[in-house]
């Protein structure tokens, strides 16, 4: 009796193992069919080269923890602002339960200290909450979505959301959660772009998508030019501004189990970041990086 149970517990352990070997697997093939060309550099100055460009960026800082391996972690969102008054999100960080969630997470795989919620970013914005006209995304992981509902409790229209082919398209095993948040928010209207590479955002001149991959099938870097600086926003392709600049992986069981990802496209991503980042008058903004974004030159809002 004892040798039949044992067998039988042995039988689901084998199926679970080779069903989690298969959605994994999967994931880790889909990630490495994304390689869109990356655009020049003669490119995106070109297509950044508005006369009506933004005229300010500032970021929100959502939440913030501690890891004792990986410093401050900041979720942030960024604000651009047109002359004439229009509003651009990138990023909606996490409402308070999703941040707890979150946290809870970071602190049992990376010995975290427990997070710290500044706010949903619509109660960070106040009153430009209700104005913001366009929405996008570094990636649809849920800490960078989950606050869509509270923006929408406060906007007075609905919200143009943009994204690439492979945004809207194509997710994995961790985006459908990031996904779901996006599809329960009242108010977004969303617009597949046409092109899967590079497009200007439409209505928002000076703002310029390119689709990434590496980190998610979705993942996407946002560029903007402000006066003669160039800023380009990298999402999660690196958890901290060092690794970017010295082309450091993320840890190996981070990028098979956790999170799956291609290594070898975000090798050649940190790599074309740099050596922009390098340049005179432009700059990587890091998603999570806390200290490396107050130094950046940003304004909080």
């Amino acid at each position: 009796m004892i040798k039949k149970i044992f067998q039988i517990f042995a039988a689901l352990v084998l199926v679970l193992v080779l069903a989690v070997t298969a959605i994994l697997g999967k994931a880790h093939w889909d990630i490495r069919q994304v390689n869109p060309e990356l655009p020049t550099l003669e490119e995106i100055d070109y297509r950044l080269n508005k006369a009506d460009g933004p005229v300010q960026i500032r970021y929100l800082l959502n939440a913030s923890q501690t890891s004792p391996h990986g410093g401050p972690m900041t979720h942030s969102s960024f604000l651009f602002e047109w002359k004439d008054g229009q509003h651009f999100l990138l990023d909606v960080g996490m409402d308070e339960r999703g941040t707890i969630e979150f946290g809870n997470i970071s602190e049992t795989a990376f010995a975290a200290d427990p997070i710290q919620f500044h706010g949903t970013v619509a109660d960070l914005l106040g009153t430009v909450a209700a104005t913001i006209g366009g929405l996008a995304f570094t990636h649809l992981h849920q800490d960078h979505t989950g606050g869509a509902s509270a923006l929408c409790a406060k906007a007075e229209r609905p919200i143009a959301v943009f994204q690439s082919p492979w945004q809207a398209d194509w997710g994995n095993i961790v985006t459908d959660m990031g996904r779901v948040l996006l599809d329960e928010a009242s108010c977004l209207d969303f617009t597949k772009l046409p092109g899967p590479e590079v497009n200007d955002v439409p209505g928002f001149p000076g703002l310029l998508m390119i689709s990434a991959g590496g980190h998610t099938p979705g993942s996407t870097i946002y560029a903007a030019k402000v006066e003669d600086y160039t800023w380009l926003f990298s999402g999660d392709i690196t958890n901290t501004k060092q690794d970017l600049l010295t082309n450091t992986p993320k840890a190996l069981w981070y990028s098979t189990f956790m999170v799956p990802e291609s290594r070898k496209r975000l090798a050649g991503l940190r790599q074309w970041l740099a050596d922009i980042d390098q340049l005179p008058n432009r700059q990587v903004i890091v998603s999570h990086d806390l200290e490396a974004l107050k130094k950046s030159g940003l304004v909080e809002f």
